[in-house]
């Protein structure tokens, strides 16, 4: 992974595997790709679209729109990746249009806290990334399932060299029926001296 500086408690992140489930289904994914997306990437865009009808009056909602997903928290530097501190990504764009009317702005947030579980006999590595997708106080998607949310889509995380996915989630107060897609890209990533390039990835 290059010139991580340190990664005391599994060998590849600031906190140690845990062998057991975790709380919520997370994320599942490689260690390499786990490891990149916490070690590599500092900046991300996200990419909503979909229709559905909203279960409130029953109306046709549409979202469109790419936008970035800013760092919103204190590290500065590859170097505060091992104090183990959370990820979070924020940003606001796209278009909710309600029953042929555009209502305004879409928001997004992605948030990771790094905690790390591995099933017994899986080697694949699960962790705790958040993400909400709505307008205004409204949520309407969710990557993780929550009681008695309902299966609304699909998201994706793409970087350099791999990718997460999964299903997306709306609450049930949301929409009767619908398909919307999440798609998070990486669109900068941390140099570590000049190991690799910030706009691709690529080691250099």
């Amino acid at each position: 992974m290059g010139k991580v500086l340190s990664a005391q408690g599994s060998g590849y992140f600031p906190a140690c595997i845990l062998q057991d489930d975790p709380p919520l289904d997370f994320p599942s994914g490689s260690i390499k790709d786990i490891m990149t997306f916490y070690w590599r990437v500092k900046k991300f865009k996200i990419t909503i679209s979909g229709s559905g009808i909203a279960k409130s009056a029953g109306e046709s909602v549409q979202m469109s729109g790419t936008f970035d997903l800013i760092r919103r928290d204190e590290i500065k530097s590859e170097s505060e990746l091992v104090c183990n501190l959370p990820s979070i990504y924020e940003g606001n764009g796209g278009e909710l249009v309600f029953d042929g009317i555009p209502f305004g702005e879409l928001f997004g947030s992605l948030l990771h806290l790094p905690e790390y579980y591995q099933k017994s006999g899986s080697s694949n590595i699960q962790t705790n990334i958040f993400l909400a997708a709505g307008y205004g106080i409204n949520y309407f998607f969710y990557l993780l399932q929550f009681n008695e949310y309902m299966p609304m889509g699909s998201w994706s995380i793409n970087f350099y060299g791999g990718s997460l996915s999964g299903e997306l989630y709306s609450p049930p107060s949301s929409f009767s029926s619908g398909s919307f897609n999440t798609k998070i890209e990486a669109t900068e990533y941390w140099s570590y001296g000049g190991t690799y390039d910030t706009t691709t990835g690529e080691p250099l």
